[in-house]
């Protein structure tokens, strides 16, 4: 039953197989179908592509006409616009100058009675003239010689000089008086600049020098006395300093006051052996607090330094000798002894700009070979120094610089200027009082001249009656020319010649205007004919315009007809390929049913192929009605309901889907595998990356002890003996780090702690330095130490400090180090606080401590 089961399935399959066979021909038969439905539309596209193309052509003539219209409208205009703007220029130029000169010539010839009525008016001007002057001279003449007589007029002549004579005499009294009191004067401002003399002394640079080094140490002043006294030279003692130190610059001075105070300022320096010891016994004896020094004669030469202008870019001025004015003779000793004493060559004057790169300076500085030296800013002193202990490493400190006591800007006792200012207010007062004086003889000088003035002139004025009549007389001569000058003038115009002349001018100004009429009347004309032509033009290029939109619209409907043509054919070429390609697809899935049946490259089935393709229907509705009879038989080829045939078919079926279930198993098993090495990608390089940059800080840090440190990821897989490397399964949960060191030269690189070999302040270095690598890593903002320092010696200690202190500057993190104590001269830098726990039953009591008792 089993076998004619079998044969019933294998002859279904077959009738199955060449339904399906019999599908793709279908299909294929149908594309081929479409295929030349295809070409006939992209004939047909072509053909309304070319008529698209034709219409197009036409088009191009009507736009060429367009132009030439609109061309030709353009310039028929421009001509019109030329010249009516020609007309209107001819008319506000030409022609309006002719009506301007018409007018013009009207009014000269309106002119010329009222220039002859002036010619008239002038003469009889000048008759008048002369008929009063003839009349002033006889009336002159005849009241002089009727009002007076001789002896009146004499004795007149003398009371007037008399008088005359009296003012001259008073002038001479009154500027004899101003004399005597500009004299008195003169003695008075002599007074007043005499005090005001001595007010300006106490102002003198060496006065205010030695009330400020006595104001400074009275000591001092004492000393400087004595030594004058004594008649000790000043080549063999020099002092006080400050009276030879200027500062120059304003800026400089408070400065220069924190390296050079007071007690230097009021020292003096000894030239010689035998004058500092005669000086000093004089201290002695009289107990002053005096500081006398001896210098060298040798010339002052500054130590190792950089030049000052190569450190202006981080606001440096000068160094502190170059910003002192020491006279010449003195200069060499006073530096060098300065030098000796405090160092002066080594101080550095900044600015506030100094303080932002502080830093750089000082690294500069250092890199120079300067190992000693201290930069004065106005807020804040740096100083550098090479400790003497340990590894004599450079050491930086800072302080706030105090109050200045501007030692360098000089200043005048209140008390003295007080005096002097009132004896030269004084002496101001009484000049002032006198100068008042002087006003009211200025007063009565300028009366005297005054009134001398007056008599002279009454006199004059009497002397000046007998010369009016010559005067008089010496006039007629130049009335009578000016009076002919008129007559002539008048005869002389002759206003019917001048009359004629402008008249023919007028006339030829009216041709003038009539030409240039005539002008404007041609231009008119032409400004016509112009918008004629441009009307003519526009009608064409409407016309054109007209017909190119009618062409452009069949243009357009023939585009839309292409379009439509494309979408037409890329359509059917899209359903001619959806065919083919089902064609093609019937045809795989019928080669998988029935592969006998496919043709070979000749087109051929082999013989066994063809006869059981014969054998059944070609029609599908036949073929459909066998594979239901057959299905049917399948179904009805047991005679206990087909138990038995099932049951084998189930456990066919079971072990085929057993074989598929081991088959994903190992699929799911290849898939985890793949996750957990993509998961493995995505931590794994970070941690490595992690564990190297904590390598590269614990490798750098340990180089700072002349030592050799490593910090290693050891991963899960196994070391193969033989070849040392890491082969096998990577096991997760055996990952670790090995922190490795080397202490000594001699001994290898080996894990620390590892066999006891590492002693316990080499464990505590590690273990710090470890720490403190893992910092760029660790998010953590501060960490707490404790005791971390007890196990270790200084130079391990010294070097953990510095590597807490670096990394806390280049980190931005936190260390909270708690110790009992700290080795002597660290360098705590500007980031370190320093706080101090005082605990226990003898420790005082807050309210009894006092930093100032300590500071």
């Amino acid at each position: 039953r089993f076998r004619r089961l079998q044969e019933n399935k294998k002859k279904l399959d077959a009738y199955r197989g060449k339904v399906l066979w019999v599908e793709a021909e279908a299909l294929q038969e149908d594309g081929e179908r479409r295929r030349k439905e295809l070409e006939s539309k992209k004939v047909e596209l072509k053909e309304v592509q070319q008529q698209f193309q034709e219409k197009d052509k036409a088009i191009a003539p009507l736009e060429s006409y367009k132009k030439t219209f609109e061309l030709k409208a353009k310039q028929v205009l421009d001509k019109g616009k030329k010249a009516d703007e020609q007309r209107v220029s001819l008319a506000s130029g030409e022609y309006e100058s002719a009506q301007n000169q018409q007018e013009e010539l009207e009014a000269e010839i309106g002119k010329l009675d009222k220039k002859q009525e002036a010619l008239r008016k002038k003469r009889e001007e000048w008759e008048d003239k002369q008929q009063k002057l003839l009349q002033d001279i006889e009336n002159k003449r005849r009241t002089f010689s009727a009002a007076r007589s001789k002896e009146e007029i004499a004795a007149q002549k003398a009371a007037l000089k008399g008088a005359y004579d009296k003012a001259a005499a008073n002038l001479r009294k009154a500027e004899d008086d101003f004399r005597e009191h500009q004299s008195s004067a003169d003695e008075l401002l002599q007074a007043y600049r005499s005090a005001k003399q001595q007010e300006d002394s106490l102002m003198d640079l060496g006065n205010r020098k030695m009330q400020l080094c006595l104001s400074l140490n009275k000591d001092a002043a004492k000393l400087g006395k004595w030594i004058g006294d004594e008649g000790i030279a000043n080549e063999e003692v020099i002092g006080p300093l400050l009276m030879h130190i200027d500062v120059p610059k304003v800026a400089h001075q408070p400065l220069v006051e924190q390296a050079i105070g007071s007690k230097y300022a009021t020292a003096y320096l000894a030239t010689s052996d035998s004058a500092q010891k005669t000086v000093n016994k004089a201290v002695a004896d009289h107990s002053w607090k005096v500081n006398v020094y001896r210098t060298a004669a040798s010339a002052y030469v500054p130590g190792q330094r950089p030049e000052a202008r190569l450190m202006k870019k981080w606001g440096v001025d000068m160094w502190l000798d170059e910003a002192l004015a020491i006279p010449p003779e003195h200069r060499d000793q006073i530096l060098s002894a300065l030098k000796d004493l405090n160092g002066v060559d080594r101080y550095l004057l900044g600015t506030d700009k100094t303080m932002e790169h502080i830093e750089a300076l000082q690294s500069f500085l250092v890199d120079q070979g300067m190992s000693n030296f201290k930069i004065l800013t106005p807020k804040r002193n740096y100083a550098v120094r090479r400790s003497q202990y340990g590894d004599k490493k450079i050491l930086n400190t800072t302080s706030v610089p105090g109050n200045p006591s501007k030692m360098y800007s000089i200043s005048v006792d209140d008390s003295q200027r007080q005096r002097a200012s009132e004896a030269t207010a004084q002496a101001k007062t009484v000049l002032d009082e006198h100068n008042q004086q002087q006003g009211a003889l200025d007063e009565r000088r300028e009366q005297a001249t005054a009134e001398k003035q007056q008599r002279h002139q009454e006199l004059a004025a009497f002397n000046a009656s007998f010369e009016d009549i010559n005067v008089l007389e010496k006039k007629q001569p130049a009335i009578q020319q000016r009076l002919d000058e008129a007559r002539k003038a008048e005869a002389a115009f002759d206003i019917t010649a001048q009359r004629a002349a402008l008249q023919t001018k007028l006339v030829a100004a009216a041709r003038n205007e009539a030409k240039s009429l005539s002008k404007i009347v041609k231009l008119q004309q032409t400004t016509t004919q112009c918008n004629t032509e441009w009307l003519g033009a526009r009608l064409a290029f409407k016309s054109a315009t007209h017909q190119m939109a009618s062409a452009s619209a069949e243009r357009d409907a023939l585009c839309e007809k292409v379009n439509e043509a494309k979408q037409a054919h890329s359509r059917l070429k899209e359903e001619t390929k959806s065919k083919f390609a089902d064609a093609t697809n019937k045809r795989a899935e019928a080669k998988n049913a029935a592969p006998q049946f496919e043709k070979d490259a000749r087109g051929q089935r082999s013989a066994e192929a063809e006869a059981s393709w014969n054998s059944m229907a070609n029609d599908l509705d036949e073929l459909e009605a066998e594979i239901a009879s057959l299905e049917e038989e399948v179904e009805n080829a047991d005679d206990d309901d087909g138990r038995t045939l099932k049951e084998y078919e189930q456990r066919c079926k079971d072990i085929e889907k057993v074989k598929e279930t081991v088959g994903d198993t190992q699929r799911q098993v290849l898939d985890m595998r793949g996750r957990l090495a993509e998961l493995t990608e995505e931590w794994k390089p970070a941690l490595e990356k992690m564990v190297a940059e904590v390598d590269q800080n614990f490798s750098a840090y340990f180089e700072r002890f002349s030592c050799v440190g490593k910090v290693e990821l050891c991963d899960g897989r196994k070391l193969n003996p033989q070849t040392g490397e890491p082969e096998g399964p990577d096991d997760f949960s055996a990952y670790k780090i090995h922190i490795k060191v080397q202490w000594r030269q001699k001994e290898a690189l080996h894990v620390l702690g590892e066999g006891g070999r590492d002693s316990g302040g080499e464990r505590s270095v590690a273990t710090m330095i470890y720490l403190i690598s893992l910092q760029t890593v660790n998010p953590a903002p501060f960490r707490v130490v404790d005791e971390i320092n007890q196990a270790m010696d200084s130079h391990n200690e010294r070097h953990v400090f510095e590597c807490i202190t670096h990394a806390c500057r280049s980190g931005g993190k936190q260390y909270f180090l708690l110790t009992p104590k700290l080795l002597p001269d660290l360098d705590y830098g500007e980031e370190t606080a320093i706080q101090l726990v005082i605990n226990g039953p003898h420790a005082q009591s807050k309210s009894q401590l006092s930093l100032a008792s300590f500071v």
